[in-house]
């Protein structure tokens, strides 16, 4: 579905709410045959795991930081497969726990979404965390995608994200 993401480029993937949920199994499954990051800031490790094998997606290959468990006043530990982020606000603390989880193995890291970074930051610390993220990621050679809901932010907003990024496909 996704022949336009290139090896070691970062692609900003702009889709509709309506689309938003046919859209993700079919990315995670398009890298299903390398380990990659899943980082997630609107939905739990476990719910998306759910929702990865209802569509009969292998997410054996995927390690998660989830941003929401433990803001939502679960008690969960970090796992070998799950790492958990206190406080999504604390954007530091989310580049250190995807850092954390770089290794040779990892090819690919999936931002899910910077629309639900709105919902704890403005969006100028959306815009620098995004600015600085991308310079982690091309620094660990990763191929990147970064997930944003259409309309979630201000159009100025994603134009300055988007200039971040090598690439910008709106899922139709």
């Amino acid at each position: 579905m996704f022949p336009e993401i290139e090896e070691k480029n970062i692609t900003l993937l702009v889709t509709s709410l309506e689309r938003y949920h046919e859209t993700l199994p079919k990315l995670v499954e398009s890298f299903s045959s390398s380990q990659g990051i899943y980082t997630s800031t609107n939905r739990s490790c476990e719910r998306i795991r759910d929702s990865l094998k209802e569509n009969r997606i292998n997410h054996g290959n995927l390690f998660f930081v989830d941003t929401v468990s433990k803001p939502s006043g679960l008690d969960v530990e970090d796992t070998e497969k799950c790492v958990y982020v206190d406080d999504p606000r604390n954007l530091v603390n989310l580049s250190i726990k995807v850092s954390g989880l770089v290794s040779e193995d990892i090819s690919f890291l999936i931002f899910d979404s910077l629309s639900g970074l709105l919902l704890y930051n403005g969006e100028r610390n959306v815009e620098k965390f995004i600015h600085s993220f991308c310079s982690e990621i091309r620094s660990w050679n990763l191929k990147g995608v970064l997930l944003s809901v259409k309309d979630s932010f201000k159009p100025d907003v994603l134009t300055t994200i988007s200039g971040f990024c090598d690439q910008t496909i709106e899922v139709k």
